[in-house]
């Protein structure tokens, strides 16, 4: 399905109702620049609006239900009097059409189905001296207009012997945090801090307090501790216990995130190994953590806090089921965000196949951040073919964010060695080099509402209707067609046509378009419908709607 967003014209659109406002630090700039990818789309040009609706999931959908019918000819004359109570209590008004049941905003013929990403070409890897290589998990913050990337260093062995700074082990370390950032997302830059030399050359390393990782902003903490991460690591008092229950989460903070501090204490006393990822929820107003678990086999935890420095104990509320390969493990969890909406919460998990010894990522989303459904089965992101970069691993990383051309960008990592493959044991291991890039979707794409023959579906818009226009994000094969129909709410749940906004009236739209403005032979305005409980009547025949909006 991707393939067919490159080759139209595209007018961008940014189907988004609310957005965060960050701020954060510059940095002094050297090295690297990578191009971008060459299969990527032309630029979106985006436009801000509100009632922007995503159909990724049944959310805005409506459930639908079979209604009673009955035949005026044969009700009773208490059948009359009964059908009159309930209309004057419940303001329910029978259907008098024939005796039976009716189909009432009822979808039929149609599901969700993700879209495939794109990538772009790796945009960061090691390539300083100090650099051996970098790590499969990083982070991407977008704030005050710049693209900030926490990844992990591991050094060569020359680099090893000749690091000098703060907090740093006798034999030197084998790894440090480090930093890079770009104003597009496509050409990147390694500032030069002060913090650790190597040889007498500052470098872009800033400390040893987060591995494995995910960096997250804290607008609710002090400036001091506005950044906020995990660490992995040895419990204290543990020298005889097996390692799940010897090493656990510690916590790290900042102001800016290049200067870290440890806290002392630990967080979370369990195996909580890999990426774990933290959030401030501004929604729930509390901590949430998602975190490697177990549950016959990996899985993914969750907990939540309002004191960052108290955890409770996790628990884990998705493991593989009875639909998934029982070679399946859930590895990662990939959390993020719309970049736009913090009331939309996805996770990007890499799913681990111990059959083939790969990785490919699924989406789930959710609402409120304690419901969790996958929005398919199907991977949203594969893993490369053979003898690309990203053949072996590949791990989804926090944050997606919005490129300044429109798209939608989610910080992917891959290399071309498999998880097993991974081991520095032999004296020429396998290519070990992990990369950095983007998965790419165009605007408000990641999933939507598709029929692959016919069907339909209803879609009410909240609250009362106060547009001028409605806009649709929708794609159709060459014979497809996406045709929409307007009703009011009639009675407590009964609804009517709009006069003039029937399927009839509708002008059919065919193509693929991000921002295609709905239209109807009528020569009326939308604006005569103001104050209005409305209702898009969706029928589709072999298309895709991603969502709709109100301007």
């Amino acid at each position: 399905m991707a393939a067919t967003d490159q080759g139209r014209n595209m007018s961008g659109l940014k189907w988004t109702v609310t957005s965060l406002v960050l701020t954060g630090v510059a940095g002094f700039l050297v090295s690297v620049d990578f191009r971008a990818a060459a299969e990527d789309p032309p630029a979106l040009s985006t436009t801000t609006g509100s009632n922007a609706v995503l159909f990724v999931d049944w959310h805005h959908v409506e459930t639908g239900r079979l209604t009673p019918t009955y035949d005026p000819t044969r009700l009773s004359e208490e059948g009359r009097a009964q059908l009159k109570q309930t209309e004057r209590d419940w303001n329910i008004i029978a259907d008098l059409s024939g005796h039976g049941l009716k189909r009432v905003k009822l979808a039929h013929g149609v599901r969700i189905t993700v879209e495939k990403a794109r990538k772009s070409t790796p945009w960061l890897r090691a390539d300083q001296p100090w650099e051996k290589r970098i790590g499969g998990y990083a982070t991407v913050i977008h704030e005050n207009g710049k693209y900030r990337v926490w990844y992990t260093a591991t050094l060569t062995a020359e680099a090893k012997k000749q690091v000098r700074g703060p907090d740093l082990d006798d034999n030197g370390p084998e790894w440090l945090l480090a930093y890079a950032e770009s104003t597009d997302g496509v050409h990147w830059t390694k500032p030069v801090m002060d913090t650790y030399r190597v040889n007498g050359r500052p470098t872009n390393l800033i400390t040893p307090h987060a591995r494995e990782t995910a960096i997250f902003r804290d607008d609710s903490a002090p400036a001091a501790e506005r950044y906020k991460c995990f660490k992995f690591g040895k419990l204290p008092n543990t020298e005889n216990k097996p390692p799940r229950y010897s090493y656990g989460l510690y916590g790290s903070v900042s102001p800016d995130g290049y200067h870290w501090t440890p806290l002392p204490e630990p967080l979370l006393k369990y195996f909580h190994d890999t990426q774990n990822v933290g959030a401030w929820d501004p929604v729930l107003k509390k901590y949430v953590g998602y975190f490697r678990g177990h549950l016959a086999g990996r899985a993914i935890g969750r907990s939540e806090t309002d004191d960052f420095r108290k955890w409770p104990p996790s628990r884990v509320f998705l493991a593989p089921g009875p639909e998934d390969s029982p070679f399946d493990d859930y590895y990662t969890n990939g959390f993020t965000w719309h970049p736009d909406d913090p009331s939309l919460r996805f996770l990007f998990p890499a799913i681990y196949h111990h059959d083939t010894d790969l990785l490919d990522i699924r989406l789930s989303v959710s609402r409120d951040n304690y419901s969790w459904n996958w929005v398919s089965h199907d991977p949203i992101i594969d893993s490369g073919k053979p003898g690309e970069w990203d053949s072996g691993s590949l791990y989804a990383n926090p944050n997606m964010v919005r490129l300044p051309d429109g798209q939608l960008a989610l910080p992917i990592s891959g290399a071309p060695h498999t998880h097993n493959e991974g081991f520095d044991v032999y004296k020429e291991p396998h290519n070990t080099e992990y990369q950095m890039a983007w998965a790419l979707w165009n605007d408000g794409r990641l999933a939507g509402i598709e029929a692959k023959e016919l069907g339909e579906f209803w879609a009410p818009i909240d609250g009362e209707f106060q547009g001028e226009k409605i806009i649709i994000n929708g794609r159709t094969t060459r014979v497809g067609r996406i045709e929409v129909s307007l009703h009011e709410q009639y009675g407590r749940r009964g609804t009517r046509a709009v006069p003039n906004y029937s399927f009839a009236e509708c002008v059919p739209f065919s193509g693929d378009e991000l921002n295609i403005t709905l239209k109807w032979k009528n020569k009326g305005k939308l604006s005569d419908l103001h104050g209005k409980k409305l209702f898009l009547h969706f029928r589709l025949s072999s298309a895709k709607v991603f969502g709709y909006r109100v301007e």
